[in-house]
């Protein structure tokens, strides 16, 4: 679905929020996964009741099975200082793609981390 911008036509995004339950132990684990598709992804996960560092990874699948990791950011020491934020942004190509977190310590219990997603078809 797209909108028309005068002699262009701009995909329509559909925003959403929820949160995602960040577990207790040490283990990586899927914050989020996108079916394949060929879109534009933004989401801005709000990391203020996280009390551990916690590594953010993206991944993007490359043959059916296995997945490439793009990016992995430790929050909150590769983020400005202060920030309570992390925001990840991906044009998916049609393969799976997937954010996971992981604690360097275990939380005191399991955590509630809001999110907002904007998602564009292209």
């Amino acid at each position: 679905m797209a909108i028309s911008g005068g002699m262009t036509w701009i995909p329509r995004a559909v925003v959403a929020t929820s949160a995602y339950a960040h577990q207790i132990g040490v283990g990586e684990a899927d914050a989020l996964v996108f079916a394949a598709a060929i879109q534009e992804i933004e989401v801005r996960f709000d990391m203020n009741a996280l009390l551990q560092i916690t590594t953010v990874r993206e991944y993007e699948q490359v043959n059916g099975a296995d997945y490439r990791l793009i990016t992995a950011r430790i929050f909150p020491t590769d983020f400005d200082v202060g920030c309570t934020a992390v925001v990840v942004a991906f044009k998916q190509a049609n393969a799976l793609y997937r954010i996971t977190f992981q604690s360097a310590l275990v939380e005191a219990g399991i955590i509630s981390v809001p999110y907002r997603s904007i998602v564009r078809a292209l």
